[in-house]
């Protein structure tokens, strides 16, 4: 059966071709096309539902849940994160390569 790609990673892919940039995060690794984590979670935040009685507590459940995601999505090796300057940049991750 085929591996269902994580939340974040399926948000990374529809903005990747419109948004992405190419970057180096690693001095002997390959150039990646990236996203900066704050548009991805964004992106995110737009697409999951939540429940609470304030808007406030609903954005709170956002917040958690892309934080959970993104922890998942990395421990099965699906994306890619590092700070560069002040900017987390995020990419996808092939699962089955060595590469960072």
């Amino acid at each position: 059966m085929a591996e269902v790609a994580a939340p974040p990673a399926r948000t990374i892919m529809t903005l990747l071709a419109d948004c992405g940039v190419e970057i180096k995060p690693f001095a002997d690794g390959p150039i990646v096309r990236a996203l900066d984590e704050e548009l991805v979670r964004a992106e995110f935040c737009k697409s999951y539902i939540a429940d609470g009685d304030s808007e406030e507590k609903r954005a709170e459940t956002r917040r958690k849940a892309f934080k959970r995601a993104i922890k998942d999505a990395q421990s099965r090796s699906l994306v890619g994160a590092r700070l560069i300057n002040t900017v987390t940049f995020v990419w996808l991750c092939n699962p089955t390569r060595d590469d960072p």
